[in-house]
């Protein structure tokens, strides 16, 4: 099959590397688990975690789906998770295969906390029981939370491989981590982890969708951009404007470019802060597409952007 250019070099790389692996692991097992065409992913979406899990992963997705792998999708359940998932997916979910993790259980008093977890760990692993991998980008995940997914599998004699994405963490647990920000990574390892938990490093690995591809062309830059995530919820894009407003040291001050939601907006009243802008225009955007996120990152003199979205979107 010739792939075109819509796939992310990074996601054809990875998506090969997952087949490949499956099929040379599964040398004992029968035909019909050798052709398995499922693969699951568990990617947080709503708007306190942004979107920045989810578009990376479809980057992924895209590719296998081309190769004729079935997707599934799963999220924890929130008041907005819904929405925010059918926006990033860009299309309705499917029930009969998609799943939303409800807290359903946290309705029953006497269960602890350990009990509650432990019943969306099963939900989790019954759900992906027939894939051929199980791909975590979430980082409520941990480690004893992947030993008890891999052992609810192995009991019921499933051969499902689960791969983490890991930005900041280093979960050793999973059959796979994708972790191209941290290089080093394999170094501080020792062979045993390195044959059981292998991990993609470097920014070859790295899910950007192919708007974000730099090419030879030129550009006017003439503005500021700021983007710090769907989420944002420590407040910094109100501090960075607040700060830049203040600045004494600029002489002068260009159009700027923020891109924050509406919700985000109204929590640091950013609209008002805008109009304090001492340059000749402040525009506020809610919501862009890949495309023209690239647009603004290429034509901006200056950004500053702090959101895995922007990396992969």
């Amino acid at each position: 099959m010739e792939l075109e250019y819509v796939y992310s070099v990074a996601g054809v790389c990875i998506a090969s590397y997952l087949l490949i692996k499956r099929n040379s692991s599964n040398n004992n097992t029968t035909d019909k688990d050798k052709n398995a065409t499922v693969v699951c992913i568990f990617a947080s979406a709503s708007s306190k975690t942004g979107l920045g899990h989810v578009v990376r992963c479809q980057s992924l997705a895209r590719v296998l789906s081309a190769a004729g792998v079935t997707i599934r999708w799963c999220s924890r359940k929130g008041p907005d998770s819904e929405a925010m998932l059918r926006r990033g997916l860009g299309r309705e979910l499917d029930y009969s295969k998609d799943l939303l993790l409800d807290d359903d259980t946290k309705s029953n008093s006497t269960e602890t906390d350990l009990e509650i977890r432990c019943a969306l760990l099963k939900k989790i692993a019954e759900w992906s029981h027939d894939a051929m991998w199980l791909i975590v980008d979430d980082y409520g995940v941990n480690d004893a939370d992947i030993r008890a997914i891999r052992n609810l599998w192995e009991t019921n004699s499933n051969t499902t491989q689960l791969m983490v994405l890991d930005d900041h963490q280093s979960r050793s647990s999973a059959h796979l981590r994708l972790a191209p920000m941290s290089e080093s990574s394999e170094s501080n390892k020792d062979d045993n982890q390195k044959k059981d938990c292998p991990t993609l490093t470097g920014l070859e690995h790295l899910l950007m969708r192919p708007e974000f591809a730099m090419d030879n062309t030129t550009s006017e830059r003439n503005a500021w951009f700021i983007c710090f995530g769907g989420a944002d919820t420590e407040g910094l894009t109100k501090a960075c404007i607040r700060r830049l407003i203040d600045s004494t040291s600029l002489q002068s001050k260009p159009d700027l470019i923020v891109c924050a939601s509406d919700r985000m907006a109204e929590t640091q009243e950013l609209d008002a802060l805008l109009e304090e802008w001492p340059g000749a225009n402040a525009e506020r955007k809610a919501w862009v597409g890949p495309a023209e996120m690239a647009s603004l990152l290429k034509s901006s003199s200056g950004a500053l952007v702090s959101c895995s979205g922007i990396g992969t979107f």
